[in-house]
């Protein structure tokens, strides 16, 4: 039963992983390190991606990417560390306004966001502005 318990979740994060096209030798952001977050984690670390960087506002889901395959592990709360990765890959699972906003900025200029994590409605609680097009 343990194993058929991950089936879904795992489903989920493969899928995520898939939209976000070939990975292998890329740098990968999680935003949101839970059940799918980490499962994540895993399958970036299966499928090639040479950098893979998760986040999370707790220590526990941490240490879990970490056991699965992050290579670096950073708080929710440190924004300048999360837009310094610069990955070219950033899967949002967290499910939050304010990991949206994390993930578009963790991600280098071209860079693909995919988002798994629904947004719950109403206003956002984000300072996150879309960037005007370069001129």
């Amino acid at each position: 039963m343990r194993t058929a318990a991950l089936v879904e979740p795992a489903s989920v994060a493969w899928h995520a992983v898939a939209r976000a096209g070939d990975v292998a030798g890329k740098t990968a952001l999680v935003i949101g390190s839970g059940p799918i977050g980490a499962l994540a984690v895993a399958v970036l670390k299966r499928a090639g991606a040479t950098r893979i960087v998760a986040v999370d506002m707790h220590d526990k889901p941490l240490e879990i990417a970490r056991a699965v395959g992050a290579d670096e592990v950073l708080k929710g709360d440190d924004a300048e560390a999360i837009a310094a990765v610069e990955a070219d890959v950033v899967i949002e699972s967290s499910g939050s306004h304010f990991g949206l906003a994390s993930a578009i900025k963790g991600a280098v200029r071209g860079g693909k966001v995919v988002m798994v994590g629904l947004l719950p409605s109403g206003r956002s609680r984000s300072s996150f502005r879309w960037p005007s097009p370069a001129n």
